[in-house]
């Protein structure tokens, strides 16, 4: 696939994309001649050229964040089309408290509606922990 490297100045709200180059010499050759050290936060990342994977027709993205026992921490429909994968990309949250476990992983995924999410990503869930992949595993 093909890369661009993107130049990036500010922080937060006030972050703006100063220049979209094809190889990272360019880019830091523009951040070198035209950065702004008073702007802060600049920084240069890498994006792939038409990433992402096509969406089916007939269905939504969700985001889906599940605890280790099944439960919901939380569900709600994404508009991003970009961050959806295939396989499935997993992100871990770690557990936050000593006296239980509270980890939970966080998946966004293709469904029809929020409950057909909720069972997709339930199934995966069950499938990690039978195999003992919980907080490991990166991609389904």
């Amino acid at each position: 696939m093909n890369k661009v490297y993107v130049f990036e100045e500010g922080d937060y709200s006030d972050r703006k994309i100063k220049g979209v180059f094809s190889t990272i010499e360019k880019a830091e050759e523009f951040r070198d001649r035209w950065g702004d050290p008073k702007e802060g936060g600049d920084c240069i990342s890498e994006w792939l050229v038409d990433e992402g994977s096509e969406v089916p027709v007939g269905m939504k993205l969700f985001y889906v964040c599940m605890y280790k026992d099944g439960s919901i921490y939380s569900v709600y429909e994404n508009f991003n089309p970009l961050e959806y994968r295939v396989p499935l990309n997993i992100r871990w949250f770690p557990s936050t408290r000593k006296d239980f476990d509270d980890s939970r992983m966080f998946v966004v995924v293709a469904a029809k509606n929020e409950q057909h999410a909720i069972k997709i990503i339930n199934e995966i869930r069950a499938q990690i922990v039978a195999e003992n992949l919980w907080m490991v595993a990166k991609t389904f």
